[in-house]
């Protein structure tokens, strides 16, 4: 599957390149809205940074992510390539267990997220 917040019944439809009502329900207060192929693939292609358009950054960059995240998957992040991305050499990735997109709200989530900020703060 393409994208994790399409639901099963849309499945079909949303890989033949139809328009799609997405509904995450009460998740994050978000309205429904509409999505399609065509606009995944667009955003892909143009809003990601591509191995010509590396950020320079000549500091540390952590990426903390939550592994039950909907609205980003783990897998998304991770198949982004983030090594490529950013110039720094300084790069780690942290996966969260039992955490979504809202990660700072999750206890555990934001222990994880303060002891990144710690540690980048005592280097």
């Amino acid at each position: 599957m393409i994208c994790s917040v399409i639901p099963k019944k849309d499945q079909d439809a949303f890989n033949r390149g139809e328009n799609i009502m997405v509904d995450l329900g009460s998740y994050e207060d978000w309205e429904p809205f509409n999505f399609s192929l065509r606009f995944h693939d667009d955003f892909m292609k143009h809003h990601f940074a591509k191995e010509k358009d590396i950020i320079k950054a000549e500091y540390p960059v952590r990426v903390v992510q939550g592994i039950n995240d909907i609205t980003v998957p783990y897998t998304t992040t991770l198949g982004l390539g983030l090594d490529n991305m950013f110039s720094s050499n300084d790069l780690e990735i942290t996966l969260v267990k039992e955490c979504g997109h809202q990660i700072i709200s999750d206890s555990n989530g934001s222990r994880v997220v303060a002891r990144t900020i710690s540690d980048l703060i005592s280097e």
